[in-house]
């Protein structure tokens, strides 16, 4: 993804995105989003979900995007989930934002990652890619 939509997002969501600045042996988040720009609207929408859960449940967890990327074709979302109060109640979040990422992740097989057409089709040139037919031509 280019220099100004990963600054858009790392802006725009740095509670979700906090671990942009540690390093490579901390996080792979140091490399950006490893995946075209087609999925730049999905990839928004994924993060203003997780970071609506951050900012609600405030004192209580902190779910932080480990590695955004492009993998077998699609959106491959990697988080932890700090759990600040200890308390038991909040463990079900991990279900719902794993319910989130597998909805996101099957909508990024229908996305071509270069331009963002819904008319998205899987290609194997050595490397699986959702790409639309304009994409593959190229």
């Amino acid at each position: 993804m280019n220099k100004e939509n990963t600054d858009y997002l790392f802006n725009k969501y740095p509670k979700l995105y906090a671990q942009k600045d540690l390093t490579e042996e901390e996080t792979c988040l140091v490399w950006g989003f490893e995946c075209g720009n087609g999925w730049f609207d999905l990839i928004n929408n994924l993060s203003n979900l997780l970071e609506a859960i951050n900012i609600f449940y405030k004192d209580k967890i902190k779910i932080q995007a480990t590695q955004v990327k492009s993998k077998f074709g699609t959106l491959r979302f990697y988080y932890d989930i700090l759990y600040i109060d200890e308390n038991k109640k909040y463990k079900f979040i991990r279900d719902c934002v794993d319910n989130i990422l597998n909805e996101a992740e099957a909508e990024s097989e229908t996305i071509c990652e270069k331009c963002g057409s819904e008319n998205g089709i899987m290609r194997n040139d050595g490397w699986v890619t959702c790409l639309c037919d304009n994409c593959c031509k190229k």
